[in-house]
Order: structure tokens, then C-alpha cells, then sequence
């Protein structure tokens, strides 16, 4: 896998293509505010911890742990599909199946979305390249 430092710019520039993309599959997305950041979560002491969504119910905060920004791109990409499935479920904007907890329901959102799935490489961290689909069940539902 071929890594490359993402740019501040960069990244926003593909977080506004993903959102925009998502508001074709869920328009009442369109209301809810979105920031984003670099920094640090309780998330990030896992080796796999590369994203966090949080919400207070109508604002979402993306943060992004420092490292996130040297990945391979294809993980970079399937991270960013999987916390814009979390918008989508904390949103209430598509309610969550029964048959799934928050991190698979997350993928599955994804996978809806862009009509792929997001799977998990040999690092069990997202990606969009070869790996197992769906989320493997020692990572949590």
C-alpha cells in the first residue's frame, strides 16, 4: 500500500465530496452541521483508532487522530464512508436494523451510500481494497 501525507485542504476537500455525496442518498442530511478536526480521543489508544464521530443530537465533530493523515488512501476513504455512516445513524436519519450495533450499521450505511462494501484489512482497520466483509464480529457490532 502506497501512503502519502494528506494536506488540511485535501482532506476537507474530500470530506465535502463524501458529504455531498451522501446528501444524494439522504437529503435530510442537508441540515446538520459538521465539523472536523485533528486531534486526540480516548479512541485513539487503540492501534486501529484512526476516527471518531461525537454529537450533542443536531452538531456532529469528526476527529481525526494525527496519523490518520499518512495512511493509505483507500483506508483513508473507507474511514471517512464509515464515520459519515455513523452521521447517518446518530442522525436518526435512517434508523438502525435491529440486527446491528453501531460500528457494523455504520458500514452498512456505507455500503449503501457508495454501493461498496467497506471491508477490513489484515490490521482490522477499513478499507476500501481486498479484506474481509462485513465487519468482523471481535471488533464489536
Amino acid at each position: 500500500m502506497v501512503s502519502t501525507k494528506l494536506s488540511l485542504d485535501t482532506l476537507s476537500e474530500l470530506l465535502t465530496q463524501r458529504w455531498q455525496e451522501s446528501l444524494l442518498v439522504y437529503p435530510d442530511l442537508a441540515t446538520i452541521c459538521v465539523y472536523w478536526e485533528i486531534g486526540d480521543s480516548p479512541h485513539f489508544r487503540q492501534a486501529r483508532g484512526f476516527a471518531t464521530t461525537k454529537t450533542d443530537g443536531t452538531t456532529f465533530w469528526l476527529t481525526f487522530r494525527d496519523t490518520f493523515m499518512c495512511q493509505p488512501s483507500a483506508r483513508q476513504d473507507a474511514i471517512l464512508r464509515h464515520e459519515i455512516g455513523h452521521i447517518v445513524d446518530f442522525s436518526g436519519v435512517h434508523p438502525r436494523e435491529a440486527a446491528w450495533g453501531p460500528e457494523g450499521w455504520a458500514d452498512e450505511i456505507a455500503a449503501r451510500i457508495w454501493q461498496m462494501p467497506i471491508r477490513y484489512d489484515v490490521d482490522d482497520v477499513q478499507t476500501l481494497l481486498a479484506g474481509t466483509s462485513p465487519r468482523p464480529e471481535r471488533l464489536g457490532r
